[in-house]
């Protein structure tokens, strides 16, 4: 220990007496390793996150399967939750909550749409949380439908609404038009029990169910609505309740085939985010995690290069060490001590970086699409703490150990004599091969990265249409009880209403985001001359139903026909659009428009033929698509009611939002206004992955070329220092100094030469695994395997240029004198 102690000190010292090597070691260990630690805390949280509540490790999340989707997960209905909950005995206790409730609140003049949760009253008694103010739920409140409306409010509500003052408890605000009165605050910091899901502010009682939540009646067995939440006795693992909830499921299916034919229940630890959004962030994360690893792959081979050269400065005195006796394995040890100590100090100023990068990818994952917060953190707790230190130790091993074998071993009299040995043509090679390495890894993220880069271009500006000028806004009058009808004629007067403002062009509503693949529905579709045999047998197509106009809104053009107009209103004869792949699979040959196309048996005339203005990545085909009139769809759906407004205006969509809710208001202010934001906005969380990967690896890719034009321009130097009595000699026996430069210049133009080869070899592999993530743009696309090499070899010429300036500044005379 004491000899440890010893390498420690002396490697401390060493390294002090060369700051500029220690600097730049430092500098590349800590982004290395701080990158790979941010990854993994995204990794750690989106896997592992507790939740803040006494003994989280004993609570289970309870999601309803289905047969014919068996690796979905969807929530049950009320009814079966209260089935199983006098039933399953592996529980203390099981509570069910819809997570989603959309609840418009109006304080005094203010209004605002917040994100609350119905919830069953032994909800926060098995969480096992106290109130910060108040109380919670009583099993009374939560026995008879409609009657208790008593509210709990989040800490952060009590805090912006009711400057955290007691007089909250007791006082009243309005739900989706009803009035409740808040008897208790949540604890500080509980915003839900869903890792990645919105942060609530509101809890009202399953009593209360029709205020939160309208389209279908929650005290019914047909109505899936509700999640479940279970503490497992201490006793009890998760295993043993799936079986029992296998059996009750059974149970279940057979008392009410109509049901719950074919449906289950799966059980799965609170950690981490829910499976939905693990499953959106598989991809993404994968590759995050092959991108830092490559960065950490090129900060070794550019540390184990500057280890060599600095070795060949430290060759004399391990000759003189060894040639006194001293034990190679000993100078091996303590070689590795100083790598070990330089990744050791390297990993813990990198978790300064990842702190940084933390924040950055919290930006990402860490809000919704409209900028507000989720229930989801990223921490560098013990367990990011400990694979740093895992990693920094096998980093120190990895760039450590080669040099210390090479600098450990050298021709001790050749050395003490200063002749140049084999050893340095070894070293040579080796070095050499470090930085084809890296150039041939900063390849293929830079590849990677301008193929995203492009992709969310063709996001961004639509295909086939254009989202920049579009604004949207969420009406739901079905929150405050307007009936279909009601529903609709008020947003035909909001829509009259902006279209008659200044700045807006147009204005046109949809139930959906068709081209987000926000699908409501799907609709079997045939000709006349070519039925099916039986209905569920049709062709399925994804639906969508918008208003007049709604093509022009959003900048996207017919091919054949016109879209909807006023005069398909609710009397006319009913029509469609369809899209270019619809259009192509039924009249191959012939114009679509004007024929007639049978939606779920009711004849319909095709009135136009839209491009198809559809996302899809590589690894998706041009879907059909079925567009009907939003006026003419309507029925007693409470969802007939609600629309999702599009509105094209002339300035900036985000500048013009506070005017199109005064213009809406205005018709009636009590009507629910959410999700309003530019549809630039909505892509931007609908393509997520897309953003995270490309920031990734261009912000990556930049610090590859960056570690590599400095491992090329270190081991051009170092050659040149190296050389320098032979380049002495070449001038003084006439050589051209355009000569001497080319030397330098063509050793890093071969290098840099071969990494490209190989690079562009590897992205060419490589590019396919990011086909999910290229929308508009090949993965092997031209402009981007040209642009990438010529940048690169750019940025190596310039990092050779300059060991070339310095071989041909060598002056002879003096080169020759020292020597």
């Amino acid at each position: 220990m004491f000899a440890l102690w010893q390498d420690v000190r002396f490697a401390v010292r060493t390294l002090a007496r060369t700051p500029g090597f220690a600097a730049a070691a430092l500098a590349t260990l800590a982004l290395g390793i701080g990158a790979n630690a941010a990854i993994f805390s995204l990794v750690n949280s989106l896997v592992r996150q507790e939740l803040p509540v006494p003994d989280p490790s004993g609570l289970v999340h309870v999601y309803q399967t289905r047969a014919d989707r068996p690796d979905d997960y969807f929530p049950l209905s009320l009814v079966d939750y209260r089935y199983y909950r006098e039933h399953a005995e592996s529980f203390e206790e099981l509570a069910a909550h819809y997570p989603t409730a959309p609840l418009h609140l109006i304080v005094g003049d203010a209004t605002e749409a917040i994100t609350g949760s119905v919830v069953t009253a032994r909800y926060f008694r098995l969480l096992g949380i106290s109130p910060a103010a108040g109380r919670f739920f009583l099993d009374e409140e939560d026995s008879v439908p409609g009657r208790d409306a008593v509210a709990v409010i989040s800490h952060a509500f009590w805090q912006r609404r009711f400057n955290a003052e007691p007089r909250a408890i007791g006082s009243t605000i309005s739900l989706n038009g009803t009035t409740f009165t808040v008897v208790g605050v949540a604890p500080r910091g509980f915003v839900g029990v869903l890792v990645g899901g919105a942060s609530l502010e509101v809890w009202i009682p399953s009593a209360m169910f029709r205020v939160g939540y309208r389209y279908c009646d929650a005290f019914q067995r047909d109505c899936t609505i509700v999640n479940m939440l279970g503490r497992l006795k201490r006793d009890r693992s998760v295993a043993a309740a799936q079986k029992e909830l296998d059996v009750l499921a059974r149970h279940l299916e057979a008392a009410y085939p109509a049901e719950n034919k074919g449906r289950g229940l799966r059980a799965l630890p609170a950690r981490g985010s829910y499976p939905a959004q693990q499953a959106d962030a598989d991809r993404p994360v994968k590759i995050l995690l092959v991108t830092v690893g490559l960065v950490l792959v090129i900060a070794c081979a550019n540390l184990a290069a500057l280890l060599l050269a600095r070795g060949m400065h430290r060759r004399r005195e391990i000759a003189i060490r060894l040639a006194l006796g001293a034990n190679r394995a000993r100078l091996i040890r303590q070689l590795l001590v100083e790598s070990l100590v330089l990744s050791l100090t390297g990993g813990a100023l990198g978790l300064i970086v990842a702190s940084w990068l933390k924040e950055y990818l919290w930006s990402f994952y860490g809000t919704d699409y409209a900028g507000r917060a989720l229930n989801f953190s990223l921490e560098i707790d013990r367990v990011v703490l400990l694979v740093t230190l895992g990693l920094s130790i096998l980093t120190g091993v990895l760039f450590g150990l080669v040099p210390a074998l090479q600098t450990s071993r050298p021709d001790v009299v050749p050395v003490l004599k200063d002749e140049t040995s084999a050893g340095g043509l070894r070293r040579s090679r080796f070095r050499d091969a470090l930085i084809v390495a890296q150039v041939a890894a900063s390849i293929v993220l830079l590849v990677g990265a301008g193929l995203l880069v492009r992709s969310l271009a063709t996001i961004y500006h639509g295909p086939g249409f254009d989202p920049r000028p579009v604004a949207i806004l969420r009406l739901r009058p079905s929150l405050v009880e307007y009936d279909v009808p009601r529903a609709r004629q008020f947003q035909r007067r909001v829509i009259e209403r902006l279209e008659a403002s200044p700045g807006v062009l147009s204005a046109s509503p949809s139930d959906v985001f068709p081209y987000l693949g926000g699908w409501g529905s799907a609709s079997g579709v045939w000709i006349p001359s070519r039925p099916p045999e039986r209905t569920e047998d049709a062709f399925r197509v994804a639906t969508a139903k918008i208003g007049p106009s709604y093509f022009k809104t959003i900048g996207a053009s017919l091919v054949e026909g016109r879209e909807f107009g006023e005069q398909d209103g609710k009397l006319a004869p009913k029509v469609v659009i369809v899209n270019e792949a619809l259009a192509r699979r039924f009249w191959p040959d012939s114009q679509a428009v004007g024929e007639t196309l049978v939606v779920d048996g009711e004849p319909r005339e095709i009135v136009g033929v839209v491009r198809l203005a559809a996302y899809h990545n590589l690894t998706e085909r041009p879907s059909p698509y079925l567009f009907l009139n939003y006026w003419q769809s309507e029925t007693a759906n409470l969802w007939d009611g609600d629309a999702r407004l599009h509105v094209r205006v002339a300035g900036d969509p985000a500048a013009m939002l506070g005017m199109l809710r005064r213009e809406i208001a205005a018709v009636d202010p009590n009507v629910p206004i959410s999700e309003d934001h530019p549809l630039t906005l909505r892509l931007e969380h609908t393509f997520k992955a897309v953003r995270v990967a490309r920031a990734m690896l261009t912000g990556v890719g930049l610090l590859a070329v960056l570690l590599s034009a400095i491992g090329l321009y270190g081991g051009l130097a170092y050659n040149v220092a190296r050389r320098t009595r032979e380049i002495a000699i070449r001038i003084a026996l006439g050589a051209d100094r355009g000569t001497v430069a080319g030397l330098v210049l063509g050793q890093g133009a071969r290098l840099t030469i071969a990494g490209v080869a190989i690079g562009l070899t590897g992205a060419f592999i490589a590019s396919r695994f990011l086909s999910s993530l290229l929308y508009g743009v090949n993965p092997h696309d031209r402009l981007t395997f040209v642009a990438v090499p010529i940048t690169l070899c750019a940025v190596a010429l310039l990092a050779s240029y300059i060991p070339a300036r310095r071989a041909i500044r060598v002056d002879p005379m003096i080169a020759l004198r020292s020597e």
